[in-house]
């Protein structure tokens, strides 16, 4: 983030995950407030056990789906911090 901030990008972070993701939940996330995260533990954006790609729809529909709302959002960008390998 700090990178960012110093090149004038704006971040954003989603909330819960793929759930905020669909969900359109997301916070700015400001360098003067959130300068010290590393200093502390948890996460300030919570989490969700969301799989996107679970359900009846095929994952070609569900990654449409996806890429919609990141172009929604107006998403460059996205990184994944985290998450289960399984």
């Amino acid at each position: 983030m700090l990178k960012a901030y110093d090149a004038r990008i704006e971040c954003i972070g989603i909330l819960k995950g793929w759930k905020g993701l669909m969900e359109n939940l997301t916070i700015p996330l400001d360098i003067a407030e959130h300068d010290d995260l590393h200093t502390i533990g948890g996460t300030i954006l919570y989490t969700s056990r969301t799989n996107p790609f679970k359900g009846a729809e095929s994952n070609e529909e569900r990654s449409k789906k996806i890429a919609k709302k990141i172009d929604e959002l107006d998403i460059d960008a996205l990184i994944a911090i985290g998450g289960d390998l399984r």
